[in-house]
């Protein structure tokens, strides 16, 4: 058995290009679709395309903490996927308010807050915490 998952496998390789990320990431899509739908899927093919997509990630995102500011890469993130405040919030299981509030930069985005949004938008919680050089 493991043999099999290791030969199926070796159909992948290690993401060295867009092209190949973006084929990966279409291929993923179609095996979670099939999966949503009811169909039979091999989850350690979905786990191991999923490791690969997040190394290529890792490797060229220029998004790292320092980089932007976290409310903005916030209002980035919504824009770019047509997400309002209430899907957002909903998606993070807060109130609407909290989210206009960090997005107006009334309320600090919490560890917790950051975890829920580096789940929701596939990037490292740091990125969405600020860090005043200035205060300490």
């Amino acid at each position: 058995m493991i043999l099999f998952y290791m030969a199926e496998m070796n159909m992948y390789t290690y993401i060295q290009s867009d092209e190949q990320y973006y084929s990966y990431c279409n291929k993923l899509e179609r095996l979670v679709t099939i999966e949503a739908e009811g169909g039979e899927v091999d989850f350690i093919e979905i786990d191991f395309l999923t490791l690969l997509i997040q190394n290529y990630d890792e490797r060229t995102s220029s998004i790292k903490p320092g980089n932007i500011h976290p409310v903005e890469l916030i209002k980035y993130l919504m824009e770019c996927h047509e997400m309002s405040i209430r899907i957002l919030a909903d998606k993070m299981n807060v109130h609407n308010s909290t989210v206009s509030k960090v997005l107006n930069h009334k309320l600090d985005i919490s560890p917790k807050n950051a975890e829920k949004l580096s789940s929701i938008f596939a990037l490292k919680p740091e990125v969405f915490i600020f860090f005043d050089k200035n205060k300490g």
